[in-house]
């Protein structure tokens, strides 16, 4: 039997060795004239076998964050759509079983000479393909100099099999470096990125355009049509929009990037580096709006009364709420992981802003910055950004680095985690039926944390 990975099917044929000469002989014959009659076909013997296993690789950690190891194939027990199957692979990868080996060779010039080492690439389903992704359109350039700083380290301590390509997303995507173990030009392109422009401050600039906006209409019509008028909400829905325009840009394009790591061999991961890309487009400022109107946490924004909320066209807090959902991007982000899951693309996502408390609003600051640095709205914002992150990694089995300024050690444990895990087999009881397929993996020991990609699709023959 012959296991192809990353669930796909292989079909495989088997014939006696008698047919394969009868084959070779009838060329023959062809070559020597073509006055020669053609020889009857000769049916094959033996039959197609059709193999289709379906991998998951499996992290297993402790409560402290520590690898697990020496867990067996009993150990663990795998769901697809909730129905238990049997695990017909098992291997446990680790660094050094994927590391590579060198091996003695005689010297062709001299008999005697002694032998030197050479070095012996490790299998193809060994080596990684990371690709780190920087998304200049979501990310402030003071952000991303700290980070890459730390990134440069991390790529440095990859093994020499490895693959890197640097990515940048601008007003598209850029390759700026494809696959390469050369750490010199990794360092010089990562200094290139680090001078390429950077839009994570435009859009903080846009949001506090959209809060004054806000407070110049809700000022100007209050003493007609009250503090809560619909007119408040257009200000916040362009603002939304815009911003949910730009993530769905950038969502295509990691969609783009995907695609071209779908028959790269290998471990294949994505460092997503960013500030956070918004769930629910727009969230906090209609979070604001909805404390302006009488839904507020007792953030003293409020003067809303019960008579000031009547009228054709005021709106309520909860009409507020229900609005900024039609600006959600989550089914776009699970359709993005359930696409990297069918190509075997594990996201692993850097925030670049690192830990931040709650700014306190400065006397200087403009009414509008002073509200969009309340402590309610800023713990909105921060969830928001986030939420994203978060979502793309758990789905595809990586980790999120979220709250850290220095990702240093996040960094390492990810080196770790793409080199050594457990990689589980299983053969579906369906095969190209083009459906996307929920899988969750458990293990039978107390007080442990399990992480793999959550779904695969099968793909049908044509696509295969």
């Amino acid at each position: 039997m012959i296991q192809q990975r990353a669930g796909l099917g292989v079909s495989v044929g088997i014939a006696a060795g008698l047919a394969a000469g009868l084959l070779v002989l009838s060329g023959a014959s062809w070559a020597a004239g073509p006055s020669a009659p053609a020889p009857a076909a000769t049916p094959p013997f033996g039959e197609v076998i059709e193999v289709h296993v379906v991998n998951v690789d499996v992290h297993v950690t402790d409560r402290d964050g520590r690898p697990v190891a020496g867990l067996q194939r009993e150990d663990f027990e795998v769901f697809e759509d909730g129905k238990r199957v049997k695990v017909t692979n098992f291997q446990t990868v680790t660094s050094e079983s994927s590391s590579s080996s060198s091996a003695p060779v005689k010297s062709e010039g001299n008999a005697g000479a002694s032998a030197t080492p050479a070095t012996v690439p490790p299998p193809q389903e060994d080596r990684l393909h990371l690709v780190v992704y920087v998304d200049n359109f979501h990310l402030d350039p003071i952000h991303r100099t700290r980070v890459l700083e730390q990134v440069r380290g991390f790529l440095k301590a990859l093994r020499p099999e490895d693959r890197v390509m640097l990515v940048t997303n601008d007003l598209g995507l850029a390759v700026r470096l494809p696959f390469t173990s050369d750490a010199e030009a990794l360092d010089a392109t990562l200094a290139e990125i680090e001078r390429l422009p950077a839009q994570g401050a435009t859009g903080e600039s846009e949001r506090r355009s959209a809060m004054r906006q806000i407070l110049e209409v809700r000022e100007a019509v209050r003493r007609v049509e009250g503090p809560c008028s619909r007119s408040i909400l257009v200000p916040a829905e362009a603002y939304a929009e815009a911003s949910r325009k730009q993530v769905l840009q950038a969502i295509k394009a990691m969609t783009v990037m995907v695609n071209s790591l779908s028959g790269v061999p290998g471990r294949k991961a994505m460092l997503y580096v960013s500030d956070g890309l918004p769930s629910t487009p727009g969230e906090e400022v209609f979070q604001i709006l909805y404390e302006l109107c009488g839904g507020g946490t007792g953030s003293g924004m409020s003067d809303v009364t019960d008579g000031a909320l009547e009228g054709a066209d005021s709106i309520s807090g909860q009409e507020i709420l229900l609005q900024v959902q039609r600006y959600s991007v989550i089914q776009d982000l699970d359709r993005l992981a359930a696409h990297a899951n069918a190509n075997r693309v594990t996201f692993y996502t850097l925030q670049a802003t690192g830990l931040r408390g709650n700014n306190a609003a400065s006397a200087e600051y403009g009414p509008e910055e002073r509200i969009l640095q309340l402590p309610s709205i800023q713990t909105v914002q921060n969830a928001n950004l986030q939420s994203s992150l978060a979502l793309l990694a758990s789905e595809t089995g990586g980790s999120a680095i979220l709250n850290a300024n220095d990702v240093t050690t996040d960094l390492f444990k990810m080196k770790d985690e793409l080199t050594t895990y457990y990689s589980l087999g299983y053969e579906p009881g369906h095969s190209g039926d083009a459906r996307e397929h929920r899988i969750e993996v458990k293990v039978r020991r107390p007080g442990v944390h399990v992480r793999s990609r959550k779904s695969y699709r099968d793909k049908p023959a044509i696509e295969r």
